[in-house]
């Protein structure tokens, strides 16, 4: 009788060729420490510079210096432009040789004791130039060396080689010398009333359209009446008077 040999038991590593399965991997975490003095809460300077040159490329080729070239450039053709006006008006100054214009008293009117219209004659000799009276024009009325009377000279234009008629107003001072006084106040006073009549006048030569020259003149002016009577009864006995460029 043959006997069964019973069957082996199932050997799990033995009955399955495959390996057994390997339990999943667990991510790992990595800790990186950094030094305190090279954590940045805001972005270093540097890299402020790196983008503002992003932002404003440069162009290739630019000459920073160029526009102060052209300025410097600009101001010395300015500068000799200046230079050669100077030099053409001078020239044409002492080419023309301006002359002052000469001016003389024609007559006197005593309208009140506190008011004089003086007459006077201006004659412009040059035969090129014209002349401005320019606004500003002072004159001072002077008996001895006291002032009387002061009033402006009246702006106008006169033309070359021309005369001209110029009516002067002259405000009195509220005291007057006593000389004069007696002058306006006595009819029959016939004592000689010696005057000064001292004006300073911006002027303007002028040739065609164009401003030549810009001074001033000074005319003194001194002159004696018969009297100083309001109803006209007086002469002009005699005058001397002298008009100058300002030096």
């Amino acid at each position: 009788m043959e006997g069964r040999v019973p069957a082996a038991s199932a050997d799990p590593d033995t009955t399955n060729d495959d390996p057994p399965l390997s339990p999943p991997r667990r991510p790992e975490t990595y800790v990186i420490q950094i030094p305190k003095d090279q954590i940045y809460r805001v972005p270093p300077p540097e890299n402020a510079l790196i983008a503002e040159r992003f932002r404003n490329p440069e162009t290739k080729g630019r000459n920073p210096s160029l526009p102060r070239s052209l300025l410097c450039v600009g101001i010395i053709l300015f500068a000799l432009c200046l230079i050669f006006i100077g030099i053409t008006l001078s020239t044409l100054f002492f080419a023309l040789s301006p002359e002052a214009p000469t001016i003389s008293i024609l007559h006197v009117v005593v309208t009140n004791p506190k008011h004089y219209d003086i007459y006077l004659k201006t004659n412009n000799a040059n035969s090129r130039t014209g002349i401005y009276y320019e606004k500003g024009g002072s004159a001072t009325l002077l008996f001895g060396e006291k002032n009387v009377g002061e009033g402006e000279f009246p702006m106008l234009y006169q033309q070359e080689s021309s005369f001209a008629t110029v009516q002067l107003v002259i405000d009195g001072n509220k005291s007057l010398p006593r000389e004069m006084e007696k002058s306006i106040n006595e009819t029959k006073s016939d004592l000689p009333v010696p005057l000064a009549l001292k004006m300073e006048v911006p002027v303007t030569m002028n040739l065609g359209f164009l401003k030549i020259w810009k001074n001033e003149i000074l005319v003194d002016c001194k002159f004696k009446l018969s009297a100083l009577r309001t109803n006209g009864g007086f002469q002009l006995l005699s005058q001397e008077c002298e008009t100058t460029f300002e030096p």
